[in-house]
């Protein structure tokens, strides 16, 4: 059961466990988001062995964890005409986290605004959060992996992001039993090592007027910061005659 920022006053803290396959509900009309939790102090998600990760919040998270992709529930601005039993199942886990999202409102049945607590209306958020590696056979945490922080500015959003803040060599990984097939520090300041970073263009994916440019990447202090920002883009791609909704989205 997910439970939403302005609707969790009955999901009581403690400690709960259940299957991964069980969080995605099946009884909306159309698929949707699903199986979110909130105020998460941390939480793990392991195979039947006890091998898999561990999320610790340096404050509480939200999250959610389902074995759909965000882009098969939705295609973007135009609906598309399927229910919940219509998705295949994913063999990956499909893990979002995050600081907080906005509540559903709808205090009229449904249409009105959330409340304006719920309403994220801060110009600045920021949380982190620690990834970590962990084998119940072993009865520990292997190591530390990852910490991410993230600022919000209004609706946009700022991601930073830091890997292997705690360095660990190649030869502690080969003897944790892991195999370390990609790291950076991010501790060159500028632009992104194009070696292990690309860049996307413009319209991507699912419809999302979202403009994708290299501007918004930059490397500081060991963080790799992308940043958003709500503003007006010219799409010089732009052809009205075209198929393509990349090319036909007007700026």
């Amino acid at each position: 059961m997910g439970k939403l920022f302005d609707r969790n006053e009955s999901a009581f803290v403690g400690l709960y466990s259940d299957d991964v396959k069980n969080q995605y509900a099946v009884n909306y009309i159309r698929p949707q988001e699903s199986g979110y939790k909130t105020d998460v102090r941390w939480f793990m998600l392991t195979d039947k062995d006890g091998r898999g990760y561990k999320f610790t919040g340096a404050q509480a998270i939200c999250f959610s964890a389902i074995n759909h992709s965000t882009e098969s529930l939705d295609p973007g601005m135009t609906k598309k005409q399927q229910h919940p039993t219509n998705l295949n199942t994913d063999q990956r886990v499909q893990v979002n986290i995050d600081y907080k999202q906005r509540g559903v409102g709808g205090d009229n049945s449904w249409g009105a605004l959330p409340h304006d607590q719920y309403r994220l209306l801060d110009k600045k958020y920021t949380y982190s959060y620690i990834i970590q590696f962990t084998d119940k056979n072993k009865n520990r945490v292997s190591f530390y992996c990852m910490s991410i922080h993230f600022i919000k500015y209004c609706f946009p959003l700022l991601l930073i992001t830091a890997c292997n803040r705690h360095s660990v060599s190649s030869a502690q990984y080969k003897k944790e039993g892991y195999q370390l097939v990609w790291a950076d520090e991010f501790n060159k300041e500028g632009k992104p090592d194009t070696a292990n970073w690309k860049y996307e263009h413009g319209f991507v994916r699912n419809e999302e007027l979202q403009w994708y440019q290299p501007d918004n990447a930059t490397c500081e202090k060991g963080l790799l910061v992308i940043e958003a920002k709500r503003e007006q883009k010219e799409n010089p791609r732009y052809d009205a005659a075209a198929n393509d909704w990349r090319k036909n989205e007007k700026p």
